[in-house]
């Protein structure tokens, strides 16, 4: 790698930052900013700050060895010794696939210990295995729903040279692998920002305790551990909240903050949980046919099948 370039249009000054070291960025043009890969130093750890703010990890970082708020590092892909040289890959029609978690599928919870299962998966008939999201999140174990860093495997896992050992494996074993993504603008660390509206005809003191129940100031290890769950607490809202629970008509309305209407059943001979509100009893779910959640700077419009029939249509004007 000759040089390590970030796209920050529209900034004054870009950095790269190498431990205490700052080099000044050229503008290359189109928004984009170069530094020689040699800036970095030996170890290849370095940063960015734009506007001479504080250290921020490459938005197309490789490895990110401390996790998703650390520095990145540079990887070189070339020096890594591939034995697959004979894999051809394999048709996905009718292949039999094994869904692997790599922080659970081993006791090392790691690309390195799920090698050692692999002839095993073979023998049952397994065609490929499919890695369940890998990219860094924060944390070292999680399901990676919440990955930041698209291109960096996980580093609790091995990191990419783990991955790369754990799919060089596979193929000697005649085993495909398949990456499966989540996608999302999450910020790190924080899977969900949440706002909290609590109904106005709660009394101050109520307001206060759930305000700090939720947000964790209440104390107790599994109020802490809930509120960690759910990552920042955007905002604690007062509001007029209206519940109606009849029969195929759910409603609910937090003021215009937030509209959620679901009108149309869905049939199943199971008994379906959704995290959307609507369900109605076992076997039978309500489509959630509108939700409005318009709290700035929060402003979204969603039409979306819960449950089993998962159809997304997703917007927003900002």
């Amino acid at each position: 790698m000759a040089e390590l370039r970030v796209w920050a249009p529209g900034k004054e000054s870009v950095d790269l930052v190498a431990g205490d070291r700052r080099t000044a960025m050229a503008a290359a043009g189109g928004g984009w900013w170069a530094a020689p890969a040699g800036a970095a130093g030996p170890a290849g750890d370095y940063a960015y700050s734009i506007n001479k703010g504080p250290p921020r990890p490459d938005p197309r970082s490789g490895y990110q060895p401390e996790g998703p708020d650390g520095p990145s590092r540079i990887v070189d892909h070339g020096a890594f010794g591939w034995t697959d040289g004979g894999w051809r890959g394999l048709a996905l029609p009718g292949a039999v696939l094994y869904e692997l978690h790599a922080g659970t599928f081993s006791a090392e919870g790691t690309f390195d210990g799920a090698i050692g299962h692999l002839a095993h998966l073979a023998a049952l008939g397994v065609d490929a295995i499919e890695l369940m999201p890998a990219a860094e999140f924060g944390g070292d174990r999680g399901w990676g729903y919440d990955g930041v860093n698209l291109f960096a495997p996980h580093h609790a896992y091995g990191g990419p040279d783990g991955l790369k050992r754990l799919v060089d494996a596979a193929h000697a074993h005649g085993l495909g692998v398949i990456m499966a993504g989540s996608f999302r603008q999450d910020e790190p660390g924080q899977p969900w920002r949440v706002c909290l509206y609590i109904d106005e005809r709660a009394t101050p003191d109520q307001h206060l305790a759930v305000a700090n129940i939720f947000t964790g100031r209440a104390g107790g290890t599994a109020l802490r551990n809930y509120a960690s769950v759910i990552g920042e607490v955007h905002a604690v809202r007062r509001a007029h909240i209206e519940l109606d629970h009849r029969r195929h008509r759910w409603s609910m309305r937090a003021d215009s903050y937030v509209v959620v209407t679901g009108a149309t059943p869905v049939e199943s001979p199971l008994a379906i949980s959704c995290a959307v509100p609507g369900h109605d009893r076992p076997g039978e779910e309500l489509r959630t046919e509108v939700m409005q959640v318009n709290d700035s700077p929060l402003i979204w419009g969603v039409q979306a099948r819960c449950g089993f029939a998962t159809t997304f249509a997703y917007q927003s004007k900002d």
